[in-house]
């Protein structure tokens, strides 16, 4: 079908994470999805003047990009492709929407390179929180899910991570860039003043 819903497909997603995702995702969760990665896809897209079909199919894999946590914390960019395979063919989604969706999903993985700008842009607002006003706070909730899920850091280790991390860590378009690459460098500041506690 040449016109999927996708504003229907959007709601499912997030309805679905509404009611599915366990409490202890106090980082991938709803606020993660919605406030985060589909805003930030959003406003990339915007910046990198998309088609509104594109548009469209960026929040439709955003909003969906997470939704294997509810299956399995293992792999779960693939859990989250094999429902989009499953459920927006009801939506009227085409195969090549779907194939699209799919490559966009696994470029948030973090060791996948995106082969596409539209992966790209995914990949980016994924990770905005790097460069987030609200950076400090929202690292702290994704500690404390890694600590749920039966990882094991001590504070320091954890502060001395994420400092590498976003060191080393690059956008991948020259929009993400632009707007992040400040308040990056500010948060990993932030950081180092956090690790003089430990």
């Amino acid at each position: 079908m040449s016109n999927p819903n996708f504003n229907d497909a959007i709601e499912w997603a997030i309805q679905t994470l509404t009611d599915q995702l366990p409490n202890n995702f106090t980082y991938h969760n709803l606020y993660h999805t919605c406030e985060e990665v589909i805003r930030n896809v959003e406003y990339l897209a915007h910046v990198t003047q998309q088609s509104p079909k594109n548009i469209s199919l960026l929040r439709v894999a955003a909003s969906f990009h997470d939704l294997g946590f509810i299956v399995s914390t293992e792999q779960h960019e693939l859990h989250s492709m094999r429902i989009v395979a499953q459920e927006l063919p009801r939506f009227g989604f085409d195969e090549k929407s779907i194939t699209s969706i799919m490559g966009m999903i696994m470029a948030t993985n973090i060791v996948h390179q995106p082969q596409n700008e539209l992966e790209a842009l995914l990949a980016d607002a994924d990770l905005s929180v790097l460069g987030a006003a609200n950076f400090l706070e929202r690292n702290q909730a994704l500690y404390a899910e890694m600590l749920s899920l039966g990882h094991s850091y001590t504070t320091r280790s954890w502060i001395e991570s994420q400092i590498k991390f976003l060191t080393q860590y690059t956008f991948y378009t020259s929009a993400a860039q632009n707007m992040f690459r400040d308040s990056k460098a500010e948060n990993i500041q932030l950081l180092f003043e956090e690790l003089k506690d430990y």
